[in-house]
Order: structure tokens, then sequence, then C-alpha cells
């Protein structure tokens, strides 16, 4: 049977949860930060200037996940039709849009080297908190 069975292993799945929602939040505001910043600056504010991923040099599978329908940013980024997926930003929505999936420290160093701390303090606790709980179950 599976189970959190000592601290340790508690420790462990809070580490793990930590790496998922880094690599989470990179994926937020890198890909459809990136996405947002491309629309908004090639001006795509209506149907008439939507562009196309290939027109924002954006073709790759990220993008393409990201504007999937059931997606929060498919709400965010309308289609102005389905047959040559040209995208917009409503000029209303845009500045709030900047704001939230602005990307200018997220690069994938920082994620690396967040991912490395995260693991790294992981493991150094991994080490020093079975001592430190045998000590106090021997103290009380």
């Amino acid at each position: 049977m599976l189970g959190i069975s000592s601290p340790v292993h508690l420790m462990w799945c809070f580490a793990i949860g930590a790496l998922i929602a880094c690599v989470y939040a990179f994926y937020v505001k890198y890909v459809t930060g990136r996405l947002i910043n491309a629309l908004i600056e090639q001006s795509a504010f209506s149907e008439a200037s939507a562009k196309t991923l290939a027109e924002l040099g954006l073709q790759a599978f990220p993008y393409k996940f990201a504007l999937r329908k059931s997606s929060y940013l498919s709400k965010a980024v309308i289609s102005s039709d389905t047959e040559r997926n040209r995208f917009f930003v409503p000029e209303k929505n845009a500045e709030k849009l900047l704001i939230k999936y602005k990307s200018d420290r997220s690069t994938v160093f920082a994620l690396l080297v967040t991912l490395f701390l995260i693991i790294f303090v992981a493991v150094i606790l991994s080490w020093v908190l079975p001592p430190i709980i045998d000590y106090f179950k021997g103290v009380a």
C-alpha cells in the first residue's frame, strides 16, 4: 500500500509539488507571455488585423496547445476564423493580459536554477530531518 510513512516522504511530496508548480508557472509566463506580447506588438487588436501563428513566428506545439479550445487563453485570445487560425487580442483586454502574462524574468536559466535549488534543499532536508526527528522522539 502506498502512503506517506514519514516526514521525509512528506517533504519530498512538497518538493515534487514545488517542481511541478515552477514548471507550470514557467510555461504560463514564457509560452503564453510570448504569444500575448507578439500579438500586441503586431497590433492584432481586431479581426482585420488578426495574425496567424506563422506570421508571429510561433508555430511550435506549445503555442498551439496554449490556444486549444478548453484553455483559459482561448477565452482571452480570440480566433477570427477557424480555417486559417488567425488570432487577435481585443484592445480593451490588451493591457490587462500584458500585465498578467509579462515574461521579463522567465528564462530557461532561471527555471533550471530554481529546479536545482528545490532539489538541493530537498536532498539536504532528507539527510538532516531524520536525526532531528529521532532526537525529539528521544527527548519526549
